[in-house]
């Protein structure tokens, strides 16, 4: 026995170490939609915060952009879909479901098939809509009149910046 598990445990370990990065990577910055104040829209990552300076990069053209605080109508933190990570979780919990209902079936010898398998697709479709649920996207408003009053949504925008610590200089700390 205690030879088994010292072998599952070198197995584990390598199969864990073989997986580690060779690199480390770079943080990315979330990818944001900003709308300006005319109505015009600029999609990229968000790479930093700064008090009175939105800085966005779109990688697709190779393109960057200094947006003044002052002429933003509101920022969209665009988020990744989720909705098959949720379906693979329900899909994962309607079959434990059926197998457990499966055995129930078989221990009192009745079969109906709505006992054992409506839980995969009822399951499936729930985890789905909660995981859709998830990937909706976070819209904060900027009023660029007020500042005072943008300073809550700015300070929220940093978590989802590439660079956060920015002092007022524009500096990296």
């Amino acid at each position: 026995m205690k030879k088994a598990f010292a072998v599952f445990t070198i197995l584990a370990m390598m199969i864990f170490l073989t997986h580690l990065p060779l690199e480390a990577r770079e943080r990315r910055g979330s990818n944001v939609e900003v709308t300006l104040a005319d109505g015009s829209r600029i999609k990229g990552e968000l790479l930093a915060v700064k008090p009175d300076v939105l800085v966005v990069f779109d990688h697709g053209a190779g393109r960057g952009w200094s947006l003044d605080v002052r002429q933003v109508g509101e920022v969209k933190v665009l988020r990744k879909s989720r909705f098959f990570d949720g379906a693979g979780i329900g899909l994962c919990v309607g079959l434990a479901l059926s197998i457990r209902n499966l055995t129930r079936i078989v221990s009192d010898d009745r079969i109906t098939f709505v006992n054992y398998a409506m839980p995969l697709p009822v399951m499936f479709c729930l985890g789905g809509l909660l995981g859709a649920l998830a990937s909706i996207p976070e819209t904060l408003p900027l009023n660029g009149e007020f500042p005072e009053e943008n300073q809550p949504n700015l300070e929220h925008l940093k978590r989802h910046a590439r660079e956060r610590d920015l002092d007022r200089s524009g500096e990296i700390r």
